[in-house]
């Protein structure tokens, strides 16, 4: 069945602007916020800790002031995984309701049906997916450098023919790259929808999206294309200031960023959830 990109937008448009689009508004505005400054705070800010003993650890920095490098980035980190502990299970019920094309209430059954285990694999999953994607490019990376240092070993070329073969191989790299990163991102567009909708495991979410996507990739990355471009580019305006120095005018910039992003994040995710619906035909009403 050819994916109905016109009716997709349509129906996600049409579930996303409902009561419970709006509940999922909010409820994402308030984790965005909370997770911005968890984020901001953990990864600036020191704050001392009295463990009941009226001691506090030892150390020379100022309460409030910047923390080590490494402890920032320690720090960051672990918000970064309670914020997407957080973040998962809302999207998870999100996805349910919107690929169940419900607009005023949201069934007990999208809420409780086995969330815990699909947290578990929603997070094992996206952590996988992020090592992928992190993995690619540096795999890239390695192979251009040892591609130069055989090139550069063998010493067989003069030295301008060498920079020009250099120049291809880095271009065919680069390129490369980009394609198998996009490959692996329009395959594994629907891996959180298999977690949600169809309760799968680990490996049958990786397997099960590719298998949504087959078929349809040039549709699919239409669509895709579009509507993480425009979130993306609402998002880029609700990142905070690191300088440490907030005016009035970036406080209300980034506030209404992070509501918009929110409400534009909503709509992307019931598009996605209706593309999905229309993708796996055998998902019905009743799939939980």
């Amino acid at each position: 069945m050819a994916l109905q990109i016109q009716q997709v937008i349509s129906d996600g448009i049409s579930v996303a602007a409902s009561r419970n689009g709006a509940i999922f508004a909010v409820l994402f505005v308030v984790v965005e916020t909370v997770g911005l400054l968890l984020f901001f705070g953990a990864g600036t800010l020191y704050v001392p800790v009295d463990v009941g003993t009226g001691i506090t650890s030892g150390t020379d920095i100022a309460a409030g002031g910047e923390l080590p490098q490494m402890a920032s980035s320690i720090a960051i980190l672990l918000t970064s995984a309670f914020t997407s502990i957080i973040t998962i299970p809302l999207s998870i019920i999100a996805i349910r309701t919107f690929v169940g094309g419900h607009t005023d209430s949201i069934p007990d059954p999208y809420i409780f049906d086995r969330i815990g285990r699909a947290t578990v694999s929603g997070v094992i999953v996206n952590f996988l997916y992020g090592i992928l994607l992190f993995a690619i490019p540096i795999a890239a990376a390695i192979g251009l450098l040892l591609s130069i240092a055989t090139i550069g070993r063998l010493d067989v070329l003069p030295d301008q023919y060498s920079i020009v073969v250099f120049a291809i191989i880095g271009l065919l790299i680069i390129f490369g790259t980009i394609l198998v990163l996009g490959i692996v991102w329009l395959h594994f567009l629907f891996i959180l929808h298999e977690v949600s909708i169809r309760h799968r495991g680990v490996l049958g979410a990786f397997k099960g999206s590719w298998d949504t996507v087959r078929g349809h990739r040039l549709t699919v990355a239409m669509l895709g294309v579009a509507l993480v471009a425009i979130r993306m580019s609402v998002s880029w305006f609700a990142v905070p200031s690191t300088g440490g120095h907030w005016s009035p005018v970036q406080i209300v910039i980034t506030s209404a960023s992070i509501v918009a992003s929110s409400i534009v994040g909503v709509f992307v995710a019931a598009i996605f959830a209706r593309a999905y619906r229309n993708l796996r035909p055998d998902v019905t009403d009743g799939f939980m």
